[in-house]
């Protein structure tokens, strides 16, 4: 039986003016972009509809991102950060929830639980907080501090496509379990990306389709014409995943010119 499909809203942490807490060799706004865009292609590939607060660097206010969610009538939220700490040694996992929120709760324990089974990293459990895009979402909310970026070891976890990808999949799962949705299809191989992040291609169809999943029999998201530039993220088999608008989709690699 095929699983119910939700809509799911997943947020780049910070972004813009606002690159969040700096590593050596890294900021957060750009390792969450990245573990996000992979949250939302395990979603996609497993039949989910995604939406983004952002598909770009740019700066967002909390309100933004929860009227995002809010306005597309998403079933999750789960917004992506790296933490940080004045003390150097601070390491491990955290996911938080909104205070007055059971539900957010057990979405929380449910993807924290699997974040340290599938990275092994040190469990710092569960937490509530007042934070905005918790507050202000009205659907069931959550927010995931992936590691510490102020750590040597754990930023150069952040910076690794593997660890990343650990971290996305056990994102999805926890969400799977908590609407009970089946688990189905989990890559024996980590998806290695064929293109730096922010590759663009130019459209040689005089009109392509974009679909929600790698598959044309898959329902159509919308179009795109002949010479529009669209960001591409991933290849899965002969598809390409795009950005498209606010949504993550799929176009096929025979109509797509890069550049």
């Amino acid at each position: 039986m095929s699983n119910k499909i939700y809509t799911h809203c997943v947020d780049f942490g910070h972004g813009g003016s606002d690159c969040g807490a700096v590593g050596t060799h890294s900021n957060e706004a750009n390792i969450v972009m990245d573990i996000g865009k992979k949250v939302g292609r395990i979603l996609i590939e497993r039949g989910q509809r995604v939406i983004y607060t952002r598909t770009t660097d740019v700066y967002l206010t909390l309100a933004q991102r929860a009227t995002t969610a809010n306005n597309n009538g998403c079933d999750t939220f789960t917004s992506i950060h790296a933490n940080s700490a004045t003390s150097a040694q601070a390491h491990g996992i955290e996911t938080f929830s909104y205070p007055a929120s059971s539900n957010g709760a057990r979405l929380s324990k449910l993807v924290q639980t699997a974040l340290i089974q599938d990275t092994g990293l040190t469990n710092r459990g569960c937490k509530t907080a007042n934070f905005g895009v918790l507050r202000m979402t009205r659907m069931v909310a959550i927010l995931v501090e992936t590691a510490f970026i102020s750590n040597a070891n754990e930023e150069k976890l952040l910076l690794s496509n593997d660890y990343q990808e650990k971290v996305a999949l056990a994102i999805v799962k926890g969400i799977f379990a908590y609407l009970g949705l089946n688990f189905i299809g989990e890559p024996t191989d980590v998806h290695v990306p064929i293109i730096t992040s922010g590759k663009y291609g130019i459209v040689t169809a005089s009109v392509l389709n974009v679909r929600t999943m790698a598959n044309a029999n898959s329902s159509k998201l919308g179009t795109l014409n002949k010479n529009e530039k669209v960001k591409i993220d991933n290849k899965v088999g002969n598809w390409y995943s795009i950005f498209y608008g606010n949504h993550g989709g799929f176009v096929s690699v025979d109509y797509i010119k890069l550049v």
